[in-house]
């Protein structure tokens, strides 16, 4: 028997800000997974409580880096 899949869902923003005024839509997300990560392409701290303090199944990832890595994962199917 094959261990069950976790359902995640991918949600970008471009800054911040832009994250923290979508925290509806956010946590729209969370009732149909089992987590959302969360990526914003401006640099900034990943451990921003304002968006983590949502929900724990919430993962925030910032910047560049992180952005390409979620985009190519996005691509590649895994989302």
């Amino acid at each position: 028997m094959s261990p069950l899949k976790k359902k995640y869902h991918l949600i970008f923003f471009e800054t911040f800000s832009e994250a923290k005024t979508s925290l509806g839509k956010i946590a729209s997300l969370l009732q149909e997974c089992e987590q959302v990560n969360v990526v914003i392409r401006e640099e900034g701290s990943m451990d921003d409580k304002d968006i983590l303090g949502l929900d724990p199944k919430i993962r925030l990832y910032a910047g560049k880096a992180w952005t390409t890595i979620h985009e190519r994962r996005k691509e590649e199917g895994f989302y």
